[in-house]
């Protein structure tokens, strides 16, 4: 047909790409332009368009990539783990660090948007629960007196997005369908989410038939619809997968399998195994597993397979992009969960990217969508500052006089309220909780002034008394 895709013989980009991978040309170019849909009874090959063909190729350096940044963490990882991974074996933390490019908007937004949107929704969920809920709830734990202050919660927009008749649900039902398309994919969002309880999160559009709106924390965004289906798709299709593994390269090989190891204990007798098990890939594995990792390698290991059988149900069950992201996602905020977690906000100052230029209106749109002002109310409002009852006893005890002291084991708590009696006569400057003391910013720096104050003033007595003793 006239609209399909072509690709020349003898394409530089393409002996080139294939040379470095050590695969066949004629089979790379054959399966870039072409799919293979297999029935009951049948093989049926038929052409890809321009577009289709530029997701295949797209999803095969995407591969390709994530294969080698899984194989270089695990060389380094392999690296800090010593000889014979003593060190692994006594580590007991670590420390991450989460780059993420922030949130994405531009006058035409597709599904590589609606993913970076979709993570910025769950961090930014986490940060709220974490600076907002966290702390409030606290305080109504301890039982003092607090005003509650308003912050803005996405939980609805993530229920729209990931929720069981969200966007990505009806992404995945309709991108297993033969027949789906993009138009089909765009009416049923309307059709399930245009209604009256999603109204402040899905939009539809006035004008235009191709796009639809998401209300995001930062602002609203329009996507267009064409290309979720093609990119959402298999990531990877089979015979590119089974391509890869009949290469000659050893390094790649040695990639693939680290890939692998990654996600499962590497058995070089399966036939999951892209080399002949000579490389190390199964020591070099992940500290951090990921389930959307696991996902796209698993299915380029159906695809290896020798059953015909096998790939059939490979290719049946395999998973959609947006399933593996979301994945990766859980798996992200789980480890988030589980860990102490800081946050650095990086503010642009101008689109320009010209030192020394400050676009005020731009700045504060950023710190009002990172959640950065209501940072700072709640911190000028609330108590950054809290300590147990025998923590505070035992830190401050020199504030009052000595005959006093032997009260502070007997009851830490009526010890504490003459502390901050005799010390701070601003009641407004601390509260008193039921198992804690909550002290407002620039109160520790004042009581440990205070503190020190008071030891010099008793080092000065012993001297004084020593000196006289001596004399």
């Amino acid at each position: 047909m006239r609209n399909d895709s072509t690709i020349a013989d003898q394409e530089p980009s393409l002996l080139l790409s294939t040379r470095f991978l050590g695969i066949s040309p004629v089979e790379f170019k054959k399966w870039t332009i072409k799919k293979q849909i297999t029935t009951r009874s049948e093989k049926i090959v038929t052409g890809l368009n321009l577009a289709q063909a530029t997701v295949v190729r797209d999803s095969v350096a995407k591969f390709l990539y994530a294969c080698l940044f899984e194989w270089l963490v695990a060389i380094v990882n392999e690296s800090l783990a010593g000889e014979n991974g003593e060190a692994a074996s006594r580590a007991e933390m670590f420390i991450g660090v989460l780059d993420i490019y922030g949130f994405e908007f531009f006058k035409k937004n597709s599904f590589e948007q609606f993913c970076i949107n979709y993570a910025n929704e769950k961090l930014q969920q986490e940060f709220n629960a974490h600076v907002f809920k966290l702390e409030q709830e606290e305080y109504v734990r301890e039982q003092i007196q607090w005003k509650f202050i308003d912050f803005s919660d996405n939980q609805p927009c993530i229920d729209v997005i990931e929720g069981k008749l969200g966007v990505l649900a009806l992404l995945d039902e309709e991108s297993r369908l033969p027949a789906g398309t993009d138009a089909s994919f765009l009416q049923k969002l309307h059709s399930q989410l245009d209604k009256p309880q999603f109204k402040d999160v899905y939009k539809k559009p006035r004008f235009g038939t191709s796009a639809f709106t998401i209300a995001h924390y930062a602002v609203d965004v329009t996507y267009e619809a064409e290309g979720f289906l093609e990119k959402n798709r298999d990531t990877v299709p089979d015979e590119h997968l089974s391509l890869l593994a009949s290469t000659k390269n050893v390094f790649l090989k040695e990639v693939l399998d680290a890939a692998l190891a990654a996600a499962k204990p590497a058995d070089p007798g399966s036939p999951g195994n892209f080399s002949d098990g000579s490389s190390q890939g199964s020591r070099r594995s992940s500290m951090i597993p990921d389930p959307g990792r696991s996902s796209l390698v698993s299915s380029s290991t159906t695809a290896s397979g020798s059953g015909g059988g096998a790939k059939k149900l490979g290719a049946a069950r395999k998973p959609t992009l947006g399933s593996i992201f979301k994945g990766s996602l859980i798996s992200l905020m789980e480890t988030l969960g589980v860990t102490d977690v800081h946050y650095i906000r990086c503010i642009k100052p101008n689109e320009a990217k010209r030192a020394w230029e400050f676009a005020p209106q731009q700045v504060l749109g950023q710190l009002r969508a990172c959640g950065v002002l209501e940072t700072i109310r709640i911190s000028c409002a609330g108590y950054p500052n809290r300590w147990t009852f025998e923590e505070f006893a035992e830190r401050y005890y020199m504030l009052l006089k000595s005959d006093l002291w032997q009260q502070g084991a007997q009851d830490p708590k009526a010890f504490s309220k003459m502390i901050l009696g005799n010390t701070l006569k601003d009641e407004d400057k601390y509260q008193i909780g039921l198992t804690k003391i909550f002290l407002r910013a620039g109160m520790l720096a004042y009581l440990e002034s205070r503190r020190l104050d008071r030891l010099n003033s008793l080092a000065t007595l012993i001297q004084k008394n020593f000196k006289r003793t001596v004399e």
